[in-house]
This record gives C-alpha cells, structure tokens and sequence, in this order.
C-alpha cells in the first residue's frame, strides 16, 4: 500500500517498436549501351567505300557525287550519306 507521500504507480505502456523497413530490392538494369562514335568522313572516301560494294551502279554514284558537292555536302558522317543516297536512288528519273 503507497504511503501518503507516495503516489501511486501506474503502469506505462511499452515503447511502440519501430518497424524495420523492408531491405531494398536490387533490380538489375539493363546495361546501357553506349552511342557509336560519330565519324566525320569526306564524300569521296564515302564514294570510295560505297563503290566497293555498289557493283554496276557506279554511274549512280558518281552522280550523287556530283550532286552532294553542288548542295556543300563535302563533309559528313557515313549515315548521313548513306541516308541521303537512299533518297537519290529512290527519286524518280
């Protein structure tokens, strides 16, 4: 029984315990691929390159030749003029 100083004791509820987070999923990403390097390439190596592997359209060619040097096109990347050189040979004659 409490003396008359004493109050009486009342119990405490326990700490609430913290949750412990759910430990983090690692997912795999996918790797990253990495852009080809852009390379610069003048229109005659293009020209030369391409006519290895044009076979009989080399008069073809050479008039895309012709017409990319009368646009300013003396410079560029091979997906440039291959993109371009699509185009030429899709117009009609």
């Amino acid at each position: 029984m409490p003396d008359d100083n004493q109050q009486p004791i009342k119990p405490t509820p326990a700490p609430a315990v913290a949750a412990t987070p759910a430990p983090a999923v690692v997912v795999a990403a996918a790797p990253i691929k990495m852009p080809e390097p852009v390379h610069e390439m003048t229109l005659e190596r293009y020209a030369l390159a391409r006519s290895k592997t044009c076979g009989r359209n080399v008069e073809l060619l050479n008039a895309f030749v012709k017409m990319e040097k009368r646009a300013g096109n003396h410079k560029g990347t091979s997906a440039a003029y291959d993109s371009r050189y699509q185009e030429f040979l899709a117009k009609p004659v």
